[in-house]
């Protein structure tokens, strides 16, 4: 999750950059590009120990209800069901990429 929480940082630096309305906070565009990311992560992952991939969709799943349920800022729709299905979805997509890739002999 720590390896996440750098790629958000750096993605937002960098889009900082490029497209400055896409690195708010509550932006669903920086999700989604946030996703390969994520998936590589959660690959990477899934290669030591299966069952990471899975806790770091599960972690991230509780970030998400925490941030939106907690906070007072306003967030619009497709930002919160972007937090809700990419960053998990993500974390899923690389466990089947690491269960199901050829292991070296």
């Amino acid at each position: 999750y720590v390896l996440v929480a750098v790629l958000e940082v750096t993605m937002r630096l960098l889009l900082l950059r490029v497209w400055p309305d896409a690195a708010q906070p509550a932006s669903a565009v920086r999700i989604v590009v946030e996703l390969p990311g994520i998936a590589l992560i959660s690959y990477i992952a899934g290669r030591f120990d299966r069952r990471a991939p899975l806790l770091l969709g599960a972690m991230m799943l509780l970030a998400a209800i925490s941030m939106t349920t907690l906070t007072a800022e306003t967030m619009s729709t497709a930002f919160i069901v972007a937090y809700f299905t990419i960053g998990p979805g993500a974390a899923v997509l690389g466990a089947l990429l690491a269960r199901f890739a050829p292991r070296a002999s």
